[in-house]
């Protein structure tokens, strides 16, 4: 099969990231793939040996370069992540489908707030939309499209959840002992990651022999909240790092306090990782945690830190959520999410695809 794949975002985001786990497993499993992404974007040097093309600055000549990475005739894919590549491909699969070209398009999208503009989500130019939560297929305006939208859950390749690190060097960093509780979350520092929250929530639930651990905590942004609520020695501020797992083979707890999140990888990881966790009751997290113990509303420290020292107490029910997640984690597999892809390709390349 031909698949290219359209990233328009620089960063290395989760929906990119998902873009690049699938390209990566497409091509081992032997598919003609290649990736458009602006040539600055920090996937690049993830996966160096994929096909990379290089995604033009000027919109205008981006049909032009896509058209150029399809075999004259032949039918391919094209899947498109982020809203400018997701509005694009939009318009061009419209075109190509009126004038016969034999290209399937395909839109990811992984937010749960409402599209300002529904117009790519009628028009026939996409022909699927793979979400990555029912809340976010909720959102979508399809109207009478709705069998275009299908849930198909993020992946956690197996990288992502290999320590490359000694639990007990991990320690000696951290300044912490076996006995430590650490209480962990990983994220960047957006707001709407709600990391203040999570701050404020520790430092009122906070007994002797914890620490919490920020993986991907700016200090600049966050030692002077924690000097004023009197945490900073018992707060961990790791800077942005691709190696998550050597710091969450020590969390005792992960916490996910966001304001906003459809199918949060972070949260995926900690789960495949066997951790049990307390998360905002946003977007698709219940359809991942099912505890309601463990769901607190959003933006709230008071109900975040009750919900943290709640779990802690709780022996017995940490390692049922422990063993639930652990469990539930399976349905991430970077194998299962390949084969549901593949099939669905197939099934939107069959009409271009001669008996």
């Amino acid at each position: 099969m031909r698949i290219v794949f359209i990233t328009s975002s620089k960063n290395a985001s989760g929906g990119g990231r998902q873009a690049l786990y699938l390209a990566s497993g497409l091509t081992a499993r032997g598919h003609a793939v290649s990736v458009f992404s602006p040539p600055e974007s920090q996937l690049r040097p993830l996966a160096p040996d994929l096909d990379w093309l290089d995604l033009p600055a000027r919109r205008g000549q981006w049909r032009k370069a896509l058209e150029g990475a399809m075999p004259q005739g032949e039918p391919a894919v094209m899947h498109a992540f982020h809203n400018k590549a997701v509005k694009s491909l939009a318009w061009f699969g419209t075109l190509w489908r009126l004038t016969g070209r034999p290209v399937a398009c395909v839109a990811h999208r992984g937010v749960v707030n409402p599209p300002t503009n529904i117009l790519p989500y009628i028009a026939p130019g996409i022909r699927l939309f793979a979400v990555n939560s029912r809340a976010c297929l909720e959102t979508l305006p399809l109207l009478w499209r709705k069998s275009a939208g299908k849930v198909v859950y993020n992946c956690v390749p197996e990288s992502k959840v290999t320590p490359t690190r000694d639990a007990a060097a991990v320690r000696a960093e951290l300044g912490v002992t076996q006995k430590t509780v650490v209480i962990g979350s990983v994220s960047n520092n957006s707001p709407i990651k709600g990391q203040e929250f999570l701050l404020r929530a520790f430092a009122r639930m906070r007994a002797d022999g914890q620490v919490l651990c920020l993986v991907g905590g700016a200090e600049e942004k966050w030692s002077p909240l924690c000097r004023e609520l009197g945490i900073l020695e018992h707060v961990r501020l790791i800077p942005r790092t691709e190696k998550v797992a050597d710091y969450l083979q020590l969390f005792t707890l992960f916490v996910l306090p966001s304001l906003s999140e459809s199918s949060p990888n972070t949260l995926l990881e900690a789960m495949c990782m066997g951790l049990p966790a307390v998360c905002s009751n946003v977007g698709g997290v219940p359809e991942c945690i099912s505890d309601e113990r463990c769901l607190v509303p959003p933006g709230d420290a008071e109900a975040l830190a009750a919900a943290m020292a709640g779990a802690l107490d709780d022996k017995e029910g940490l390692a049922t959520a422990a063993r639930h997640n652990k469990a539930f984690s399976a349905q991430f597999s970077v194998a299962k999410k390949l084969d549901i892809m593949e099939g669905l390709y197939t099934d939107l390349l069959r009409p271009y695809t001669k008996n």
